[in-house]
């Protein structure tokens, strides 16, 4: 059985920091080496479909009680690195949520 994991994080400025777009570029780049991807494809249609922005989505192999708490902390650990490698230092703060789970059902629409 697969497990699913949604994150989605924003950037927050501070009195003399900004976050720019290659602020987000940077860690979409380290997202993306984490296998978290801006698209989802549906098991259905098997068509893709974009996430919203700053969220991403992967799917990961587990089985097993216990097992989406271990990739959890494996990807906060990992995501943590990413977004410390390219805002560390510049006084600019970041939001993280993090879903994993083994029973899911999405649906994405444009209002």
């Amino acid at each position: 059985m697969s497990l699913f994991a949604i994150v989605t994080f924003d950037l927050h400025k501070s009195a003399s920091h900004k976050p720019a777009k290659k602020d987000y570029d940077q860690i979409a780049a380290g997202f993306a080496r984490l296998k978290l991807k801006k698209e989802i494809r549906s098991a259905r249609s098997g068509k893709l479909s974009q996430l919203t922005y700053n969220t991403y989505a992967a799917k990961f192999k587990g089985k097993g009680h216990g097992k989406a708490t271990k990739v959890r902390n494996r990807l906060r650990k990992r995501i943590k690195a990413v977004i410390s490698a390219v805002i560390g230092g510049r006084n600019l703060k970041a939001r993280v949520f993090i879903f994993v789970g083994r029973r899911w059902a999405w649906s994405r629409r444009d209002l």
